[in-house]
């Protein structure tokens, strides 16, 4: 089935996968017996909190769909009986304990994770939006920690937005140190984070081989703080995955962060997005161009919004000439133009290991494309290309056009949001033309205007 905005059309030999926009609605919650039988009510997220309620979010084993209720009950009867996956307290239940503030509520919360204790199901805890300044937040992260210190079933663990203190940071990693179960670590946007927090991670990390997956997006790191990440990655013997996006990385920081990449031999995932190194952007992209020259584990990285602009793209595709191990670039959001198109699309002519590549939001015209597609006609490698929020007009679509005639490699293509589809005359017209060379590629599965 071909979809084209609201368009459909229907072939013998469908190739084409419908790209929707998945607004996740709360779906009915199946019904369990339980010894005590109790009323399993579901929350439409349209409601209001009411004063003084708490809301859950929960998942099914099996199920993709986080589903809500009030009903502390009902939460811990699951929990007890091993039934969902994973869990997440969000903003509502903080907000409810916070500004709600009573004995019963945090009673409730305190229990929920006494449950845990016993459970062997949940993989995924999720505390989402604790945010406060009048309240010991101490109280909110010492049930957690009890948890963590004897729980064997949890893998994943995510705090974000929140008002957490150094102190409860090290609450946290004490009750890892030995914990060998857990190995996603996410404290993303921790609000009372300093220097002093990400200490404590790394004298974690010393003592606890079992996290592969660390993640400290949106929170602001000094170059004290850089110093023990670089630490991690110089003496951690099994990270995987870096996320570092938003963390107001300046020039040394990245500097020495990349340095210690250079001797690190398992990462294999970066992400440095919205970081503009502040004080020396270029000097930035040259660390990482020539981090990438020399590096042969890291597949996967991000530079969203990191303001390289055509000198920094010169610089990422001389790396890209002679790296072989980068299979996915995001470089949205750069500013890079035409004119920085051409350093990688003359990259691409030589590269042979890059399959996803996405340059979303980086002004692209006419030109630009003329130069993109000539070197994928080259290029076998890329798979997933995103062209999507650019300035792509009727001449620089006939270059895809083409492309996609002579292009055996190219499964996914967005070119969603650009100037060629603004104009609805001519949408039939666009999408008649797409069906046509739909019908003489056999390669392509995915395809957004």
């Amino acid at each position: 089935m071909f979809s084209f905005n609201y368009f459909t059309y229907s072939f013998e030999n469908p190739i084409f996968i419908d790209v929707v926009n998945t607004s996740s609605k709360i779906e009915e919650i199946p019904s369990y017996t339980f010894e005590n039988p109790i009323f399993m009510d579901v929350e439409n997220t349209s409601d209001k909190l009411e004063k003084g309620k708490i809301l859950y979010k929960f998942k099914f084993i099996n199920d993709t769909k986080f589903k809500k209720v009030r009903d502390c009950n009902i939460l811990i009867e699951l929990i007890r009986n091993n039934i969902i996956e994973a869990i997440e307290l969000d903003g509502y239940l903080m907000n409810s304990i916070y500004y709600f503030f009573n004995e019963k509520n945090f009673n409730e919360y305190k229990l929920i994770f006494e449950t845990l204790k016993q459970n062997t199901s949940i993989k995924s805890v999720y505390i989402k939006s604790c945010i406060s300044k009048y309240n010991d937040n101490m109280k909110l992260i010492r049930p957690i920690a009890k948890v963590l210190k004897v729980n064997n079933t949890i893998t994943k663990l995510e705090l974000s937005s929140c008002s957490i203190s150094d102190e409860g940071i090290k609450l946290i990693t004490d009750s890892l140190i030995e914990n060998f179960t857990l190995t996603k670590l996410k404290l993303k946007n921790i609000s009372l984070m300093t220097e002093e927090s990400i200490k404590y991670i790394n004298e974690l990390m010393k003592v606890n081989y079992t996290i592969t997956e660390l993640n400290l997006s949106l929170n602001k790191i000094n170059n004290k703080g850089a110093e023990y990440i670089a630490d991690i990655l110089l003496t951690y013997p099994s990270l995987l995955k870096l996320n570092l996006k938003s963390t107001l990385l300046n020039c040394d920081a990245v500097k020495m962060i990349i340095s210690a990449i250079k001797q690190n031999p398992t990462l294999t995932s970066l992400n440095l997005s919205d970081n503009s190194f502040y004080n020396g952007i270029q000097e930035g992209i040259m660390y990482i161009s020539d981090l990438l020259k020399v590096n042969s584990t890291i597949t996967k990285l991000n530079l969203e919004y990191g303001e390289i602009n055509v000198n920094g793209a010169k610089f990422i595709a001389n790396a890209l000439t002679v790296n072989s191990t980068l299979t996915s670039l995001n470089l949205s959001a750069n500013n890079i133009k035409d004119e920085g198109l051409a350093y990688i699309s003359n990259a691409l002519k030589t590269n042979s290991t890059l399959t996803s590549l996405n340059l979303k939001t980086n002004l692209i015209q006419e030109t630009g494309l003329y130069n993109l597609s000539s070197a994928l006609r080259q290029n076998s490698s890329i798979e997933f290309l995103n062209l999507s929020y650019n300035m792509i007009n009727f001449y620089g679509l006939n270059y895809i056009t083409e492309l996609l005639i002579n292009n055996s490699s190219l499964t996914h293509i967005n070119l969603k949001r650009n100037d060629f589809n603004k104009n609805k005359i001519y949408t039939y017209k666009i999408e008649e033309t797409f069906i046509n060379i739909l019908k003489q590629n056999s390669t392509l599965t995915s395809l957004v205007l």
